[in-house]
């Protein structure tokens, strides 16, 4: 099996997201990344579009991990976000040797999914180059089937769209995903 190095990223504590760059959550998760040749294509000199892929994935890690939830505690409670679907719009080329900077934030969370936003942008020029979607399914690593979605993460993940799961007598409230 061939291993790839895990991008770059290096969290930026205190930052947040430019008013330029459009909307996005209050809190979000941002990372730096300076990519090298290693990350350019083939054919045309500029970091390949898998290269924005995988960071959409790294900071998606970091981030949860930020909030308790590591790949690694999911597994030990035989859970783990699996991607049920990418969007990702490329809006500019990105080169190696130039700073991205990289935001991400969970959009909403349902009974077994959550949608999260991923945001890549150069500040040299004040340019947008990425802009992702994607949607996880928390599974069942035995049954390899959805699992709900914990109650109390509803609250640590800090949806920019908070979701009722249930009202305080315990009872099933209809969700998004449930219309």
């Amino acid at each position: 099996m061939t291993s790839f190095p895990l991008p770059d990223l290096q969290h930026e504590a205190n930052a947040t997201l430019p008013d330029w760059v459009g909307p996005g959550h209050p809190r979000p998760y941002i990372c730096t990344v300076v990519p090298d040749a290693q990350t350019a294509s083939r054919l045309v000199p500029h970091v390949n579009n898998v290269e924005y892929l995988r960071w959409v994935d790294r900071i998606a890690e970091m981030h949860a991990r930020s909030l308790g939830l590591s790949r690694e505690s999911l597994l030990e409670a035989n859970r783990v976000w699996f991607v049920s679907r990418h969007e990702l719009d490329y809006c500019a080329e990105a080169w190696p040797g130039e700073t991205i900077t990289i935001a991400t934030w969970v959009r909403d969370v349902g009974r077994m999914r959550s949608w999260r936003d991923t945001i890549a942008w150069r500040s040299s020029d004040r340019r947008v180059i990425l802009r992702a979607a994607t949607c996880w399914v928390l599974v069942d690593i035995l049954s390899r089937r959805p699992a709900r979605v914990a109650a109390e993460w509803h609250t640590t993940l800090d949806p920019l769209q908070p979701s009722a799961v249930a009202d305080e007598a315990g009872t099933s409230v209809k969700t998004r995903e449930d219309a």
